[in-house]
C-alpha cells in the first residue's frame, strides 16, 4: 500500500531542502543529501533508495523509520525528530523547547551538534591540549590526535563559536601553531579564517610563517573576488626554491604570481627572466628539492596545481600531468591521507579537460569519493569538483551538480573563486 505523505512529512521534507539549498526532485539530488548527511554526522547517515522514498521520487509502501527520521531532524537542526514534532507541531510543548537556540532560522551548521552544551564542551577540551601543549615541555602530540583537535576547531568555525582568546593562544604558543599550519582554514577565508591568518601574521617570525600567512590571506582576498593586483601586493619576493621551508607556501605564492602574470598584472617575481622556469623546475624535480616525506606526497604539485588551473596555463599543465603520470608509473608516488589523494586527483581530472581530454579527466572524477576530502577544506574543494562535473556532464548530472555548486558558493562565499571557474575555457 502506498503510503500518502502526511503534514510533519511534507514540512520535515522543506526544511531538510532548506538545508540542502535547493529542493530534491530526483535521484543525482538524493545522491549529493547523502553526501551532504554523511558529511554532518556520520552517526545518522541515510541510503539513496531511503532519501528517494522519503521524498516520493519512488513508491513508498512502509512509512519511514523512526531513526531515518532522526537523521533528518538532525540534519534540519533539530536535536531529535521528536522534539522537532513538538516544535512544529505541539505548540503547547513546554516552552524551552520554542526558545531553544538549535531553532534559530540563522543556524545552517553542518557536521555537528550545536546544543551549548557541546560546544562549551569543546572548547573546553581544545584549550585543555592547549594548556598542556604550553606547559609540558616534553609534551608530544601523536598524528591522529592532531587531526582529532583540528576536527574539533572547524566544526567550531563552521558555527562561528571559535572563541577569539583561543585562537590567539594557538597563535602565541609556538609549538601549537601547527595546528594551523598543519590544517589552515582554506573553507573561511571571508571572514573568520581571514581574521585568524592576519592574526597568525602578527606575531609571525620566520619567512616560512610570513609566506605561509600572507599567501592564504592573499588566496582568500582572489576566492572571495576582491581585486587581484590589490591581493598580491604584499606577497615577498620569490627567487628560489628553499628545501628547509615547507613546499605548500612555496607552490601558494609562485602560483599567486603566475595567476597575477595571466591577468596582465606584474610583480618583481613574475618579471623576472627565469619565471617560468623556476615553475617547471619545481613540477619536473620536486622529489629532488624537498625531503622525502614531502616530495612523495607531492605537497609542491598539490598546491601549485590550483593555480595552474586557475589560470590555465596549457604548458605548464601539461608539465604538471607528464610528472604526475611519470611518478605513478614509477610508483614513487605514495600519499599519507586519503584527503590528499582526492584533492590531488581533483586537480589533476581538471588539467586533463583544459589540455582537452575530456574522457581521462571523466575517468577521474567518477572514481573520486568526496566524503574523502579534509574537512579543511571539503567546500573549497567540493567547489573546483562540482564545477568541473558541470562541464563534463549534461542533463540531471550536470543540473545537480550546478545546484550543489551554487550551494557551495553561498556557504563559502567564494563567489570570485566561482567567477574564476567559469571563465576558464
Amino acid at each position: 500500500m502506498k503510503i500518502t505523505p502526511t503534514p510533519a512529512t511534507i514540512k520535515l521534507r522543506a526544511d531538510v531542502e532548506n538545508k540542502l539549498g535547493f529542493e530534491v526532485t530526483c535521484t543525482r539530488d538524493c545522491i549529493i543529501l547523502s553526501q551532504e548527511m554523511k558529511r554532518f554526522d556520520q552517526r545518522f547517515t541515510l541510503s539513496v533508495s531511503t532519501l528517494r522514498r522519503f521524498f516520493g521520487i519512488i513508491k513508498q509502501n512502509s512509512p519511514t523509520s523512526h531513526s531515518s527520521l532522526n537523521a533528518l531532524a538532525r540534519y534540519a537542526g533539530a536535536p531529535s525528530y521528536d522534539k522537532w514534532n513538538n516544535l512544529h507541531f505541539h505548540k503547547t510543548a513546554e516552552k524551552e523547547k520554542e526558545d531553544h537556540g538549535i531553532f534559530k532560522a540563522e543556524i545552517t551548521t553542518k557536521d555537528f551538534d550545536t546544543s551549548p552544551e557541546t560546544i562549551t564542551s569543546t572548547i573546553q577540551i581544545i584549550n585543555q591540549l592547549l594548556n598542556q601543549v604550553e606547559q609540558k615541555e616534553t609534551f608530544q602530540l601523536s598524528p591522529q590526535k592532531l587531526r582529532e583537535i583540528n576536527k574539533l576547531t572547524f566544526y567550531l568555525l563552521k558555527i562561528n563559536a571559535y572563541p577569539t582568546e583561543t585562537w590567539k593562544k594557538v597563535n602565541r604558543i609556538p609549538r601549537a601553531r601547527i595546528f594551523i599550519e598543519a590544517f589552515p582554514p582554506i573553507d573561511f577565508l571571508h571572514g573568520i579564517g581571514e581574521e585568524y591568518m592576519r592574526d597568525y601574521l602578527l606575531t609571525a617570525t620566520s619567512e616560512e610563517e610570513k609566506m605561509f600567512a600572507n599567501s592564504l590571506i592573499a588566496s582568500g582576498l582572489i576566492f572571495t573576488g576582491r581585486n587581484l593586483k590589490s591581493a598580491v601586493v604584499d606577497l615577498e619576493i620569490f627567487e628560489r626554491y628553499d628545501p628547509t621551508i615547507h613546499p605548500s607556501p612555496q607552490a601558494r605564492i609562485i602560483g599567486l604570481n603566475l595567476l597575477a602574470l595571466k591577468n596582465g598584472i606584474n610583480t618583481k617575481t613574475n618579471q623576472r627572466k627565469d619565471f617560468r622556469k623556476l615553475i617547471l623546475e619545481g613540477i619536473k624535480n620536486e622529489t629532488k628539492i624537498w625531503p622525502k616525506w614531502s616530495s612523495l606526497t607531492n605537497i609542491f604539485k598539490l598546491r601549485l596545481a590550483e593555480w595552474l588551473v586557475l589560470s590555465n596555463d596549457v604548458k605548464l599543465l601539461k608539465a604538471f600531468i607528464n610528472s604526475t603520470n611519470a611518478l605513478k608509473t614509477s610508483q614513487e608516488i605514495t600519499y599519507k591521507y586519503d584527503q590528499i589523494e582526492v584533492s590531488f586527483e581533483i586537480f589533476h581530472a581538471w588539467a586533463l579537460f583544459l589540455i582537452d581530454k575530456k574522457k581521462e579527466a571523466k575517468q577521474i572524477t567518477e572514481r573520486i569519493d568526496l566524503a574523502k576530502i579534509s574537512i579543511h577544506e571539503e567546500r573549497t574543494m567540493s567547489i573546483y569538483y562540482y564545477s568541473l562535473t558541470s562541464r563534463l556532464y549534461t542533463g540531471d548530472k550536470r543540473t545537480s551538480s550546478i545546484k550543489y555548486l551554487e550551494l557551495l558558493t553561498e556557504q563559502t562565499k567564494y563567489h570570485g573563486l566561482r567567477t574564476m571557474l567559469n571563465l576558464i575555457n
